[in-house]
């Protein structure tokens, strides 16, 4: 499993070759698992975080798993988010 925290989401060319050079995959495999609770304590229009996850999916052709951490314990989240081959987060708009 690798992880990768972007700022931009997946929408770029750069980073979706990124991630197939870190995971050694197509991006045509890779399945991915999302955390994405960094919208939950903004208000207004969270329109974004539907059009960052149309382009993960869009760039990726594996299975995506979405990741709800302020409702699992340490445990399920852990085993929860195993199957994913690139554990990609773009929570809180954080760094890449």
């Amino acid at each position: 499993m690798k992880l990768v925290l972007a700022s931009a989401g997946f929408a770029t060319p750069e980073i979706i070759r990124t991630a197939a050079n870190l995971t050694g995959k197509a991006a045509a495999d890779i399945n991915v698992a999302i955390i994405n609770e960094g919208y939950a304590p903004e208000h207004g229009d969270h329109r974004w975080v539907i059009d960052e996850l149309d382009a993960t999916a869009r760039g990726f052709g594996g299975q995506i798993e979405l990741v709800n951490l302020l409702v699992l314990s340490a445990e399920a989240a852990q085993s929860g988010s195993a199957s994913a081959t690139s554990f990609m987060s773009s929570a809180a708009q954080t760094t890449i």
